[in-house]
């Protein structure tokens, strides 16, 4: 345990009470909508399905864990997790098709588009974009952890026939590119109706995602000594939990379009008063 660190978690409650009786609101209704989702048939395959219902529930439990890291004062590695909620954000809108008019699309992204391998027409765009997800993957998980014999066979072979789903092409897409869909971060973001966000916080939290921010950490005080600092600044809580909560909302969003579902009700006031209107 840190030093003062129940002391520190108990002002930063008090501090900034209604930021996290929000945020638990929030935490309360997503779970409960994904208990619905759960139960509700739809018109996705069920690889599809369990795909949308397995992210949504990941950036639940991601939700849940920056509102944690914030109680403790350790806004930094909320950031992080802010930064990767993002990536979750894009991949469900990637999936869904919630995507830019083609008429808002700028050069750069249309350009690179044309330049990427058509979809197969035999299967659905919904379950295409889930298996190049997972091809991604699957790619990343056997460059790291290669087959090492019999061990892991079925694994391997089950990995091995994700890449092998999407095609030659796509497979080498995937492979020089190092993303599921064949766009640069900041093109995925623009496909996916998500500029904004993108940049508001992408870039801002780069820094620290990448590990570059090691003076956060350390100071000196009046006599020139090195102050170690592992609780830091606690006016970042509310912009994170702000921006959090607001990819939160954005992912019931998604969802709320793809199920053809309405949220608990507990999201009325949340999504009227910080998304705009689509």
């Amino acid at each position: 345990m840190f030093p003062c660190e129940d002391k520190n978690r108990s002002k930063i409650r008090r501090q900034y009470e209604s930021q996290f009786t929000d945020s638990a609101e929030l935490v309360d209704g997503s779970v409960e909508f994904l208990e619905t989702l759960g139960k509700t048939a739809s018109n996705f395959s069920e690889e599809t399905r369990a795909f949308l219902i397995g992210t949504f529930a990941r950036e639940i439990r991601r939700f849940r864990s920056i509102n944690l890291l914030c109680e403790f004062g350790l806004t930094e590695n909320a950031e992080i997790l802010t930064r990767s909620g993002f990536e979750g954000l894009m991949s469900l809108h990637y999936v869904l098709g919630i995507r830019v008019p083609d008429d808002e699309i700028s050069n750069d992204l249309k350009n690179r588009i044309r330049s990427l391998p058509e979809f197969p027409k035999d299967i659905s765009k919904f379950d295409f974009r889930v298996a190049l997800y997972l091809a991604k993957e699957a790619q990343t998980y056997l460059k790291v952890f290669p087959d090492d014999g019999d061990k892991r066979k079925d694994e391997i072979n089950y990995l091995k026939e994700l890449v092998g789903q999407v095609g030659e092409q796509w497979k080498k897409t995937i492979k020089d590119t190092k993303t599921y869909s064949g766009l640069n971060i900041r093109q995925l973001a623009e496909y996916c109706k998500l500029t904004d966000i993108y940049e508001e916080i992408y870039p801002l939290l780069c820094n620290v995602s990448h590990a570059g921010d090691a003076s956060r950490f350390v100071g000196r005080n009046d006599d020139s000594e090195i102050v170690i600092k592992l609780v830091t600044d606690h006016t970042k809580i509310p912009p994170v939990l702000e921006l959090s909560s607001l990819m939160l909302l954005k992912i019931v969003s998604a969802m709320e379009i793809g199920f053809d579902l309405v949220a608990p009700e507990v999201f009325g006031r949340f999504l009227q008063d910080r998304l705009p209107p689509s």
